[in-house]
């Protein structure tokens, strides 16, 4: 599977980011449930001064390992799912 190019775009705009120190740490609201969560921001500011954040990232709220195949193993999953299915 290819990574979509919109993905690796905005990737490289948060690494220049981070780079810059143009990034935070911030709580804010799920939409759908209201859950408070952790998400990774770029920070611009607006014309007087103040600080935007723009979310373009959330944090895991468990651990990642038990909620996704790690991806250098994808294609070793992929291969064992597909032969489980035939």
């Amino acid at each position: 599977m290819a990574i979509d190019k919109m993905h690796v775009e905005n990737f490289k705009t948060l690494q220049i980011a981070f780079t810059n120190g143009d990034v935070a740490l911030a709580e804010s609201r799920r939409k759908s449930d209201g859950a408070k969560i952790a998400v990774i921001c770029m920070v611009s500011t607006d014309d007087s001064g103040d600080a935007i954040l723009v979310p373009v990232a959330q944090m895991f709220e468990r651990n990642p390992y038990d909620e996704f195949i790690e991806p250098h193993k994808v294609d070793e999953f992929d291969k064992i799912r597909n032969s489980n299915l035939n």
